[in-house]
């Protein structure tokens, strides 16, 4: 699981990736058997530069995540977030949650 705090900057991002990065490794293979549950219920609105990289890391990723339940509280960056999973082909099984369980459960399914 992946908690994201109310600020992040590009360099946390990246330090974010790199951190999934090496638990999918932990795991071993097939790397692209994994989930994904990301809590961004403290994020507050991002810079565009940062959705960018996030939507670009996501397409380009060589270890994706088989599905990804984002978990969110009120505010913007659920706009944000709602935003690129309907315009952009982040990834093809990617949803947004305001309950934990409901997210695990859908992860897990």
């Amino acid at each position: 699981m992946l908690i994201i705090g109310a600020n992040l900057d590009a360099d946390e991002g990246w330090e974010l990736q790199t951190s999934k990065n090496d638990a999918v490794r932990s795991l071993g293979p097939p790397a692209s058997d994994h989930s994904t549950l990301m809590d961004i219920r403290q994020l507050r609105i991002q810079p565009q530069e940062l959705i960018h990289a996030f939507v670009d890391y996501s397409q380009n990723t060589k270890l994706p995540s088989k599905k990804v339940a984002i978990l969110f509280g009120e505010g913007t960056s659920r706009m944000q977030f709602r935003r690129i999973i309907q315009s952009e082909n982040v990834i093809a099984k990617m949803e947004l949650f305001t309950d934990r369980d409901e997210a695990l459960a859908w992860l897990k399914a």
